[in-house]
């Protein structure tokens, strides 16, 4: 199927996919795996945003989806270079988590809209309905993994993420472990480095029009977590933006792209504009 937001098909210029193994085969897998994600945003010029900020929050210890690039050809003919991103979905969370049967939601609008996305014969939603109930600090420790979520909006903030969790955006999902309580999972990372200026505040910073961030705003309204915060802020610059690990996988993605870049004969761009991106 198509994906992305439909009003942006028509200037698009190179449509993005989902390849499902599983819809008629509900145990079908390809090299494991239920989906294959292959994005094309306009403003991923490099095409590789989503694969260097995905590294960087493996690197810190978040369970993050992978990513590379891939060749797509159709019938035959070359369509174009992708990046290809792993799908939170059940897989995700076998992999990354010792309990993977909890509820998993996504972000989908103001006041707090969740959509969820497994799990979908269960309609009991008191796990989200006290998440988003969660007023004071207390009550959010009660029910979620806030040292994780630190973490997590620590490594948007040094990156810098304009429209994940830490941002005030819809593009993250949330996890309902029933160890840790909910974590947050980073998602749709083609908004990051160069999209937001390079000495953006890590505090205070929101997107314009952004859809609220209360769970972060609650953490870090009390001093100890705050200084936490900025203890992630500073651990995720040491052990994640490390500039010369992030300047080699340039130049080697760089290089293993090049070929399929400049021979990509949909992407919406110049090849010299990709060099520069």
């Amino acid at each position: 199927r198509l994906r992305g937001n439909a009003s942006h098909w028509p200037e698009q210029g190179k449509m993005q996919l989902e390849v499902s193994f599983n819809t008629i085969d509900r145990e079908g897998r390809f090299l494991g795996l239920k989906h294959l994600l292959l994005d094309a945003a306009t403003y991923n010029r490099s095409f590789l945003r989503d694969r260097l900020a995905l590294a960087i929050l493996r690197d810190v210890g978040l369970a993050a989806p992978c990513a590379n690039n891939a060749r797509l050809v159709l019938n035959g003919e070359y369509y174009g270079l992708f990046t290809n991103i792993e799908k939170i979905d059940s897989e995700f969370l076998r992999r990354n988590f010792e309990h993977p049967d909890g509820n998993l939601y996504k972000r989908s609008g103001a006041d707090l809209g969740w959509e969820r996305k497994n799990n979908e014969e269960d309609l009991d939603q008191r796990d989200i309905e006290a998440l988003n109930a969660a007023e004071t600090l207390p009550a959010l420790r009660a029910v979620m993994n806030i040292d994780q979520a630190l973490l997590e909006w620590a490594a948007e903030a040094v990156m810098p993420d304009g429209d994940g969790a830490w941002a005030g955006g819809l593009n993250f999902y949330v996890y309902h472990d029933s160890k840790t309580g909910f974590n947050v999972l980073p998602w749709d990372l083609d908004a990051t480095f160069t999209r937001l200026p390079f000495d953006t505040d890590p505090y205070v910073y929101l997107k314009p029009e952004d859809w609220g961030r209360p769970f972060y705003d609650i953490a870090t309204a009390d001093p100890e977590w705050f200084k936490k915060y900025i203890e992630k802020i500073e651990y995720v610059l040491e052990h994640g933006y490390k500039v010369e690990v992030l300047q080699q996988r340039m130049d080697t993605w760089a290089a293993q792209i090049a070929t399929a870049v400049a021979d990509d004969p949909n992407k919406p761009f110049s090849t010299g504009e990709h060099l520069t991106g």
